[in-house]
């Protein structure tokens, strides 16, 4: 069975020895659409504040994304 390379917070590397590099953009982008995608699953599941909480941390994580990409300009 395939297990996918954990990644480790401590010391920004995956398990496998290779390097994490990313930028703030990136990661809250990659979250925003995540837990976009997570909370549409919800809904359809019928668990409304699984749904409500991911659409909260979706919109806090494309808040930090503008945030981001204006600093950055």
């Amino acid at each position: 069975m395939y297990k996918p390379p954990l990644a480790d917070p401590e010391d920004q590397q995956i398990s496998d020895g290779g390097i994490i590099e990313f930028t703030q953009n990136e990661v809250a982008e990659y979250i925003c659409n995540m837990c976009y995608e997570l909370a549409v699953m919800a809904k359809k599941a019928n668990m409304p504040m699984l749904w409500y909480l991911l659409k909260l941390a979706s919109a806090e994580a494309n808040t930090n994304r503008r945030d981001a990409d204006a600093m950055s300009h």
